[in-house]
This record gives C-alpha cells, structure tokens and sequence, in this order.
C-alpha cells in the first residue's frame, strides 16, 4: 500500500515540475505599455518590469521578464513617415557591426539578424520599427544579450503588427 501511495506521489509531483517549468509565449499576455507612457502594446509576461530613461530628444524603456523575456524600445523623432526606409537605416547600422554574419528574417518593417564571432560563439538580434505621429519607435533585444535563434524570434514575434 506504501510503495501504491509513494507511485501515485511521485506521478503527481512530477506532473506538477513539468507544468512549472520554463514558459513558452503562450504564457505571455497582450501588455498595453501606455501606463508607462508608450503607446503600444506587446506580448510579454505577466509580471515585466518597465524602466523608462529620458534623454535630450528620446526615450528609452527596457522591458524585463521571466523567461529571459527582455527587450528596449527606444522613441525619438522621426527621421521618416515611411518605416521601411527606417529600417534600411537600421539594418546598414547592424551591418557595420564587427562580426555580423547575416540576416535570417527580413520584412519591411524590421528583421533578424545573426552574429557569429566563429562558429562556436553565435547570437541573434533583432529591431522592429513602428511610426506613431512624429515619433519612431524601435523595438530591439536588450543590449549585450546573448539570443539563441528561436528567442531572438520568440521576442520578434511578440510585438503586434
């Protein structure tokens, strides 16, 4: 009877570390930044943390979560109505970079892109461009994380078109 107790015990605690382990995105829930004074919406999960940095001409907010959910949306003026040509802007930018290797999703509005330093040392990165009014809004991952592929796409995919 013990050792019946002790199976349906250990059944049961393993279901429930399986059920608690890591998230996915369907754990993330749509998150109206607008309370901290950005006017979008994005997946996230449901505890992010929000910062929000003033400078000159721009803001910065930095989006932290469970998960190694994490990215910045950075707000300045402007520099074109047309978020494809921003983009471009931005992806000449990422092509400077020391050991950018290659885009892995291009799209109008924004883009994946890898860096590889050899074939050992790979990360992922990502900008997403939005026009609000006057004001350009890039979402990004977080400065110097280190994204494997399908996170740098998890968190691409969780900014709404």
């Amino acid at each position: 009877m013990k050792a019946k107790h002790l199976s349906l015990w250990s059944c049961a605690m393993f279901f429930i570390v399986i059920s608690c382990g890591v998230g996915s995105e369907n754990d993330w829930v749509e998150t109206d930044l607008m309370t901290h004074g950005l006017p979008v919406k994005v997946h996230a999960p449901l505890n992010v943390k929000v910062e929000k940095s003033k400078f000159s001409n721009s803001e910065e907010y930095s989006l932290k979560g469970t998960d190694g959910y994490g990215m910045n949306v950075l707000v300045v003026d402007a520099t074109s109505s047309n978020p494809e040509k921003v983009c471009l802007e931005l992806k000449k930018h990422v092509q400077k970079a020391k050991y950018f290797d290659d885009f892995v999703e291009n799209n109008p509005d924004g883009f994946i892109y890898k860096i590889a330093v050899d074939s050992v040392h790979v990360v992922y990165g990502f900008r997403k461009v939005r026009i609000q009014g006057n004001k350009q809004i890039v979402f990004q991952n977080q400065y110097m994380s280190r994204l494997k592929e399908d996170e740098a796409r998890r968190l691409y995919e969780s900014i709404p078109d």
